[in-house]
C-alpha cells in the first residue's frame, strides 16, 4: 500500500494477526449460533447471534485479506437478512465453516491479499 507511514502499516499487520487467531473462536461462535438456530434451545437468538457473526467476519474478512471468508459471509448474511428458512441455511453456513479452516490451515501463508 502507498503512501502509508510505517506505524499504520504496523499497526494494520498486528490486527491482521489477532484476526488470524480469533478465527477458532469465531468459527466456534458461528457453529454455536447455528446449532441453536437450527434447533437448539434458542432458534431467535440463535439466528440473531449467527447474524452478528456473520456480519463482522464479511467485514474483517476483506479488511485482513480473506475474501474467501468475505465473500461466504456476505452470501450468508444476505441469505439472513431474507429470512431464507433455516433449513436452506445449512450449506451457506458449511461453506462459510469451510473458508475459515482453509484460513487456518494456511495460517502460515497470510492473508491471501494485502
Amino acid at each position: 500500500m502507498t503512501g502509508e507511514t510505517p506505524g499504520f502499516t504496523d499497526f494494520m499487520a498486528e490486527l491482521t494477526a489477532e484476526f488470524r487467531r480469533d478465527l477458532p473462536g469465531y468459527d466456534a461462535a458461528l457453529a454455536a449460533a447455528w446449532a441453536d438456530a437450527a434447533g437448539g434451545d434458542d432458534p431467535a437468538g440463535g439466528l440473531a447471534r449467527l447474524r452478528a457473526q456473520v456480519h463482522r467476519l464479511a467485514g474483517q474478512g476483506l479488511t485482513f485479506g480473506y475474501p474467501e471468508i468475505s465473500a461466504r459471509a456476505e452470501s450468508l448474511e444476505r441469505a439472513l437478512i431474507a429470512a431464507r428458512p433455516v433449513e436452506r441455511l445449512a450449506d451457506d453456513v458449511a461453506e462459510l465453516r469451510r473458508a475459515i479452516a482453509l484460513a487456518l490451515e494456511n495460517q502460515g501463508d497470510g492473508p491471501a491479499v494485502h
